[in-house]
């Protein structure tokens, strides 16, 4: 699996252990989620940015407060 299109779920929240184990992922996207700012979205960014290095993985990941980018 190397994308995953997650737009408009609705999510607030999203756990990284969920992806951990593929390796080959390289795309989520997140567009239209009204993220909630949380220690589990700081858990995704790391995620993102220690273990595949790059936040760009995060597609359109915005929090529901004032449309921070997270």
């Amino acid at each position: 699996l190397e994308k995953i299109n997650l737009s408009n779920n609705n999510l607030t929240t999203i756990d990284p252990q969920f992806f951990v184990n593929n390796p080959k992922l390289h795309s989520i996207n997140l567009i239209g989620n009204p993220f909630v700012c949380d220690c589990k979205i700081a858990e995704m960014w790391d995620w993102a940015n220690m273990i595949k290095g790059d936040l760009d993985v995060l597609i359109g990941a915005k929090s529901a407060e004032k449309d921070i980018v997270v």
